[in-house]
């Protein structure tokens, strides 16, 4: 029996836990039953760090689109090790427990490196090292669309995931 919490008061968290569910258990046949567990936003977070769900859904989106904005809250420990996992850091707040010190030099050294190549390579080996381990796993990511008139010029979302409208330009 896996206990599956979500957040009950978010209308897509029953959605997505109700058919989470209904998948593992027509997938996995007898080898899983699945519970799902509802409680509010609020209780959810408040326990969140203290390890109170064996597995919880929750949605997450970074505030702006750099790799270390979807790797670090998931991957970085302040505190913990191999055999407890983490006790304290961004990995224990956002539930994942996850401790590694090589994610934490990995997180660290991409911070200080200011060339985008190795930087790229750092997040690379970061990456790969949440593939092998899986510290989380990422069940679907939303895509941004900008929509427009053919004969609007200078469409574009901004690294910081803000619409400009100055660029704007309408072709005559």
């Amino acid at each position: 029996m896996v206990n599956l919490w979500y957040r009950a008061n978010v209308p897509s968290n029953v959605l997505a836990a109700t058919v989470l569910k209904a998948s593992l258990e027509r997938d996995l046949g007898d080898r899983v039953q699945v519970q799902l567990d509802g409680a509010d936003s609020a209780t959810i977070y408040r326990n969140l760090e203290s390890g109170a769900y064996p597995l919880v859904l929750l949605d997450w989106y970074g505030d702006f689109y750099d790799a270390d904005n979807y790797l670090e809250p998931f991957l970085s420990c302040d505190r913990g090790s191999v055999k407890t996992g983490c006790e304290s850091g961004a990995s224990a707040a956002w539930g994942s427990f996850f401790y590694s010190p090589e994610a934490n030099a990995l997180i660290v050294a991409s911070r200080r490196e200011a060339n985008p190549q190795r930087r790229r390579a750092l997040l690379r080996q970061l990456q790969e090292l949440n593939a092998e381990v899986v510290a989380f796993l990422p069940l679907w990511q939303s895509e941004t669309t900008l929509f427009t008139q053919p004969n609007v010029q200078g469409l574009a979302l901004e690294v910081n995931q803000l619409f400009a409208f100055a660029p704007l330009q309408k072709e005559q």
